[in-house]
């Protein structure tokens, strides 16, 4: 009950942030008085989110509003400051990422990057990538790897009615590693997509018009795919049959070390699972651009380097 009154509170807030808005610049008083009110509300519905009796559709909900009135809110804040030193929006940043708390159990980082006064999507798309690549850079500097998805808030007018809605697009989740061409991947998997979504739902002969690009929310989930990866001692009634050498490495390397110990034979009264065997020829394959652990991905760009026919990716 309490999650749907704060729902309520903020739906209004919101109408009251966007009439603010399309006043062009906003009076410091008007400003302030809806910040103090817009704070208290994100407060509440924030604290709804982590109370354990909460549904999750009911936590999506009030997780996209708050997201919606931190947006707006540090909207009302540049619209507000550019009436107080006299100059206009152009000197204000164009958009600015605000991290966002997240219900979902399962995200590293969320956050929301703000359309400060970009009236072109596609304008506003170009510095979103600069934010979005410098935030997930950051992200995968703590994890090997990450999903990503996005969802874009806009509103939307219905001039023969005279009435406006804010309306969102998301985006399927994507991969994001190490060596992921992070531009590429806004470019092809946010921005792209999304732009598609925006022409076919104004072709729609739904009568909405685009009228202002508001946020787009990023939301960043761990990721952990299929890899070969350190030593793991092999079962009992696998060493019983003699039939599989187990390197004992004790670094990520693994799948070089499987095919070095396949490439070259040591006698089985000689040690052939230690290392050391092997370390001596571990330059005479081509490893470039691929990434340790090594993923079931990676096996034929490994294949083509060195002309490889075939490899099964070995575990360990």
């Amino acid at each position: 009950m309490a999650g749907e009154v704060a729902l309520s509170i903020a739906q209004l807030l919101c109408c009251n942030g966007r009439a603010l808005l399309r006043r062009g610049r906003v009076p410091p008083g008007d400003a302030t008085s809806w910040i103090y009110l817009a704070d208290i509300n994100i407060r509440d519905l924030e604290e709804e989110q982590c109370k354990p009796n909460v549904s999750s559709s009911l936590k999506r909900r009030l997780e996209t509003k708050s997201l919606y009135l931190v947006a707006l809110k540090r909207q009302i804040e540049i619209a507000s400051a550019s009436v107080i030193v006299g100059h206009g929006f152009q000197q204000a940043p164009r958009v600015k990422w605000e991290d966002v708390q997240s219900a979902s159990q399962f995200r590293i980082h969320t956050g929301s990057i703000i359309n400060i006064f970009h009236t072109k999507v596609l304008d506003f798309f170009s510095d979103a990538e600069t934010v979005f690549v410098y935030q997930i850079r950051e992200t995968l500097g703590r994890h090997n790897a990450v999903k990503v998805n996005a969802i874009l808030y806009c509103e939307f007018l219905k001039p023969d009615v005279n009435e406006c809605d804010v309306k969102s697009f998301d985006t399927r989740n994507s991969e994001a590693f190490q060596a992921t061409d992070l531009k590429e991947l806004f470019q092809e998997n946010v921005s792209a997509p999304l732009l598609l979504d925006l022409q076919e739902f104004e072709e729609r002969d739904s009568g909405w018009l685009l009228h202002s690009i508001l946020h787009l929310n990023i939301n960043i989930t761990e990721y952990n795919p299929l890899r070969g990866s350190s030593y793991i001692e092999l079962p009992d009634t696998m060493k019983a049959k003699h039939a599989c050498l187990n390197v004992r490495n004790s670094d990520n390397a693994c799948f070089k070390w499987a095919i070095l110990s396949a490439l070259h034979s040591v006698d089985r009264n000689h040690h052939p699972e230690f290392v050391s065997h092997y370390e001596q020829c571990s330059d005479e394959l081509n490893f470039t651009g691929i990434e340790f652990p090594v993923m079931a991905r990676q096996v034929s760009k490994f294949e083509k380097q060195n002309l490889f026919q075939s490899t099964s990716m070995p575990w360990n």
